[in-house]
């Protein structure tokens, strides 16, 4: 027999969590299926998670949630423990509110103010605030045609660090 319970009231898309907590009895191993709903258009997330539990014992299943969408209403996930003959079925909403959804003609703002062609990562998109030693995350890209004297990280007219990307 397996028993879920102390599931998440709302799961949160794009975010690591704990779904909901289960118990297991006379039984040694627990399938788990997950799928979503949005809008009514079903997509399997996990099929045929079979995990090995001791019979008694209390556990957390975790999971990833990532569910590819940008609906933000009508969005759940469906819950399906099997252990031997029995069945539990729960049905859990989603918060979409981390999804961005894709624009047309995006911006791309980047703070150039710590950033140097004398610096060894200049080949380097780096995420980290100002003044802070910590990088939160680097992004490398392939430079052609820089010559890292008139292009580069730069100063522009008004005395701001830039980027400065020459035509041609």
């Amino acid at each position: 027999m397996v028993v879920i319970n102390d599931a998440t009231s709302e799961a949160m898309n794009y975010e690591n969590q704990t779904l909901f907590r289960y118990a297991t009895y006379n039984c040694n191993y627990v399938t788990f299926n997950i799928k979503s709903s949005d809008n009514g258009i079903i997509k399997d997330l996990v099929t045929d998670n079979t995990i090995k539990v001791n019979t008694g014992a209390k556990n957390n299943y975790d999971i990833n949630l990532e569910i590819d969408t940008e609906s933000r209403e009508d969005l759940y996930v469906e819950i399906q423990a099997i252990a031997d003959e029995c069945i539990q079925t729960i049905e859990v909403p989603v918060n979409n509110n981390n999804a961005y959804a894709a624009a047309d003609n995006p911006n791309f703002y980047m703070n150039a103010v710590n950033r140097s062609n004398g610096n060894s990562d200049r080949y380097q998109f780096i995420n980290a605030a100002n003044g802070s030693n910590a990088t939160i995350a680097s992004y490398t890209a392939t430079w052609d045609g820089f010559s890292w004297a008139k292009d580069g990280w730069s100063v522009d007219d008004d005395g701001n660090k830039c980027l400065v990307v020459n035509a041609g």
